[in-house]
């Protein structure tokens, strides 16, 4: 159990019971004294298999949230899965299934999504597909590149990403540029020290961030004399 309570009011915690080598429980929350609409409850259940795996989830967020989710180990190389979210608020629901293939330092993912166009006022009756590819390489011990390619037919809608990770001795570079004109970068230094930035030109929004952990030096044990 880990729970922590913030400068601004607000408290998150975290309980985990391990019922047997399979079943795991799990309940997270998020409260927040000035806005009871950040309130956040989740309690899931999971149940893990050598060939398959599924689990169930319901969350509060001012709204009723259900989740379901099955994998299922084909081969030693290939992967599948389905998941399935239901809003009660509004009745919308949201299905999808997922490909994985992993080959050495090769790792290939499809994914296809049915939800509403919640960007349409009638979005329960204008259902929308998402198609997803993923592909991600591992070129040497320090560096890894990773591209996506998202299609929406429905909308006429399109985004190409392409992500990459590098990690020195005492330090790691993530960062991503996709074509919408989106560009973030990370940096986090092993000794505690991070910086952020990203950048939409399109909307005109820049946002940078810094990350720093102090952690008390340790006391050197004393020799007898």
């Amino acid at each position: 159990m880990i729970s922590r309570i913030n400068i601004d009011g607000s408290v998150n915690g975290r309980f985990c019971k391990k019922i047997n080598n399979n079943i795991d429980c799990k309940l997270n929350f998020n409260t927040y004294a000035k806005n009871d609409t950040r309130n956040m409850y989740e309690m899931s259940l999971e149940v893990n298999k050598p060939l398959y795996t599924y689990n169930f989830k319901s969350i509060w967020q001012g709204a009723w949230i259900f989740n379901t989710s099955y994998t299922q180990l084909l081969t030693k190389k290939l992967q599948a899965g389905v998941d399935l979210t239901y809003i009660a608020s509004n009745c919308a629901s949201i299905g999808s299934f997922g490909l994985r293939y992993n080959h050495k330092n090769n790792v290939l993912t499809m994914q296809i999504v049915r939800q509403p166009n919640f960007k349409s006022p009638e979005f329960m009756l204008n259902q929308t597909h998402l198609y997803k590819i993923q592909y991600a390489k591992k070129i040497s011990d320090r560096l890894s590149l990773g591209t996506e390619l998202e299609i929406t037919p429905q909308t006429k809608e399109s985004a190409m990403r392409l992500g990459w990770d590098y990690s020195f001795r005492h330090a790691k570079v993530q960062g991503s540029i996709d074509t919408s004109g989106k560009i973030s970068v990370f940096t986090q230094d092993y000794s505690g020290f991070g910086v952020s930035g990203y950048i939409d030109y399109l909307n005109n929004d820049y946002k940078f961030g810094f990350m720093m952990h102090i952690s008390p030096s340790q006391e050197q044990p004393q020799t007898a004399a």
